[in-house]
């Protein structure tokens, strides 16, 4: 009874903000994602979405006709499109939770996503980031194509030299976020400086400074579809990786494995690209992944 009443009245420890940020999205792809966030089992304090389309574009006009359903939404335009970190900060100025959640358009949450990760904050004092897991649903066939890629990698307790090597936390359509942590660490980067990877960027600034704990659980459904995607550009995630190993070079250059992950990523979307660019980090990451192959280069 008592947890039951933490969870449920207006005076409970956690309160979410759950928080959309959309562009160029059709309503009907949009709402999938409102009603996901409408109908989770433990009460979102309010739902932020951030309008990043253009000023006077029809998808804005659709939305602000249908909101009038959703009376938990608080809409917010931008007038611009001012890019997805831009969006997401504006969303941490004015979230009136302690606890702030990410939803991509596209994507939805499972029923339980936020009651199982707001659990994760109760039990581990201190937290900064709870995270879990993506299923992959396929929208032509109608099929559930398993977990996301970070099942693979997937850390409980990823420490920080574990994210300068590998993401293990993913996309930002699932981790639950300590308000604070957001604010102490400066929230995403401008996609002048981030073009792409704008959330594992921030993921390894929040880890440097607060605990992260995930479960291996699949806690949001990722769509596989032809909509548009940042991710899919392979110029902005060159660019992304670049700045990641350029800030935090000095990391780098002390732990070799996770140089020779960060240059990979570096390398592999820069080939993808075919931007000129990239052999300066090729040339870097050359001997370090011979040691690899060589077995003179371990994980730690």
């Amino acid at each position: 009874m008592g947890e039951e009443q933490t969870r449920t009245s207006g005076n409970r420890s956690y309160r979410v903000t759950a928080v959309i940020t959309t562009c160029r999205r059709s309503w009907e792809i949009l709402e999938r994602a409102i009603r996901s966030i409408e109908g989770q089992t433990y009460p979102v304090e309010e739902l932020l979405l951030i309008d990043d389309n253009a000023k006077d574009s029809p998808f804005s006009e659709r939305i602000c006709q249908e909101l009038v359903s959703h009376p938990l939404v608080r809409y917010i335009s931008l007038g611009g499109n001012s890019g997805v970190g831009t969006a997401r900060n504006k969303a941490i100025e004015v979230a009136k939770g302690n606890l702030l959640a990410y939803l991509d358009d596209d994507d939805e949450w499972f029923p339980e996503k936020i009651e199982e990760q707001v659990a994760l904050f109760e039990t581990h004092p201190g937290l900064g980031i709870a995270f879990g897991i993506g299923m992959k649903w396929n929208d032509d066939t109608e099929e559930d194509e398993g977990y996301t890629w970070s099942y693979t990698i997937f850390k409980e307790q990823p420490k920080f030299q574990d994210m300068l090597a590998n993401d293990h936390i993913g996309s930002a359509s699932h981790p639950l976020i300590l308000l604070k942590a957001l604010k102490d660490t400066g929230g995403f980067r401008p996609k002048d400086l981030m073009p792409a990877v704008e959330d594992y960027e921030l993921w390894i600034r929040i880890v440097q400074k607060y605990p992260a704990f995930g479960l291996k659980k699949g806690l949001y459904r990722k769509h596989m579809n032809n909509q548009e995607h940042v991710s899919r550009n392979r110029t902005r995630t060159f660019m992304g990786y670049r700045y990641i190993y350029e800030e935090f070079k000095a990391y780098y250059l002390k732990d070799r494995y996770a140089r020779k992950c960060i240059l990979w990523n570096v390398t592999r979307e820069g080939i993808k690209a075919k931007n000129i660019g990239v052999l300066p980090y090729f040339l870097q990451w050359l001997p370090l992944g011979c040691l690899e192959k060589l077995g003179m280069l371990k994980k730690k």
